[in-house]
Order: C-alpha cells, then structure tokens, then sequence
C-alpha cells in the first residue's frame, strides 16, 4: 500500500498514523478537511468543493487560501508519521490514497452489516427449527450461532454521516468530531458461515 493512509480515525478524536506511529493531523479546520477528503472514496476533491463542504454557513473571501493552509497543515501531520505522501494535488483540488477500510467509518458500516446478515441468518435458523423441531443439525446449528447483541445492530448511518457530507457536518468543521462509537465484531465463525449454514439447516 506503500504511503497510503493505512488508519484513520474519524468517529472520534481524529487521529491518523501506520505501522504503531500515530498523530493528530493538525488543527480543527486540518482534521475536517482530512475527513472530508477521505469520506469521498479517494477521489479528487476540488478546492472549490472543499471550502463549500468546509465553510457551508459562508466561506471568508480568504477560503481559496485558507484551504491550501490547512492542507499544508495536515500534510506536516502526516509526515510526521510517515505518510508525507498520502494527499497528493490533483487538479482540480486533493485525492487523498486511500482504500477501502482504511477509516473507521467505512469500518464500522461494513461490520454493521455483517452484524444485520448474521441476525437475519440466526432468525432464519429458528425458523426452521421451529418447522422441523426434530431436526438435530438445524437445532445444533442455531445452539452453536453465537449471538449478536442488539446494540451492534442500531443505525450507523447517522454517526457516521456527521463525516460524510459536508466536511462532518457542524461539529466536524469546528473540529469537535463525533463521540467514539463501539465497532460491532459478530463471531467470525457465523460470518463466514451465514450461507453454509442456511443450506445445511435446510438439507439435516
């Protein structure tokens, strides 16, 4: 992956960094230009779109300026650890390199949804336990589901979106970004089992 952003934390304190260095990337207009910039899937950003998403109640007759400041500011950030080129200047703006899971938002979207399609294959499971009570294998399976807590399946989106559009919202752009949230983990065996499971539920 070479320089590419390979942790970001956006749902909470900002913080960037590889391989156990890690660092804040500058000030609260820095980090909401970096969450910004990468909640827009790697790719480039026009400046012009950058001081709408960064200044949406007005932007100063200085924006233009102001955002090649702070993107000066989160590039010393993340050369400090070593991510110098991770924000390269593509015209008309910045592309961030990034890929898919490197922030913790796309991370917890992609855990929430495991955690909804291991729920939906458990309710499925005592279906047809239910139908075919007699059954041992579908019984044994749905005894062997480890069970998903209620509070890893709420909506992520609201969270999550506070970084998503327009630079994270308010709170994003005066540099206060969302509260931690938990990452929802569902047993690594039911993920990699939801489909195997259903077919042999149906089959014992």
């Amino acid at each position: 992956m070479g320089e590419a952003l390979t942790r970001i934390r956006l749902l909470g304190p900002v913080v960037v960094g590889t391989a156990g260095r890690e660092a804040v990337p500058g000030g609260p207009k820095a980090t909401a230009l970096l969450a910004a910039l990468v909640r827009q899937g790697g790719r480039v950003v026009a400046t012009e779109r950058l001081v709408d998403l960064l200044w949406d109640d007005g932007p100063p007759v200085s924006a233009t300026a102001l955002v090649h400041t702070h993107v000066s500011q989160l590039r010393r950030g993340l050369t400090s650890v070593g991510l110098g080129g991770a924000l390269r200047t593509r015209a008309p703006g910045y592309q961030p390199r990034t890929e898919p899971g490197d922030h913790d938002v796309d991370v917890f979207a992609a855990e929430h949804e495991w955690a909804r399609r291991a729920e939906a294959a458990v309710d499925e499971l005592r279906v047809l336990v239910a139908e075919r009570p007699l059954r041992e294998g579908s019984r044994a399976l749905l005894m062997r589901a480890p069970a998903v807590p209620a509070e890893h399946l709420h909506d992520p989106g609201p969270a999550a979106d506070r970084f998503a559009g327009a630079g994270g919202g308010p709170a994003a752009r005066a540099g206060r970004p969302p509260g931690p949230l938990p990452v929802p983990r569902p047993g690594a065996a039911l993920r990699r089992g939801i489909r195997p499971a259903r077919t042999a539920a149906r089959t014992c």
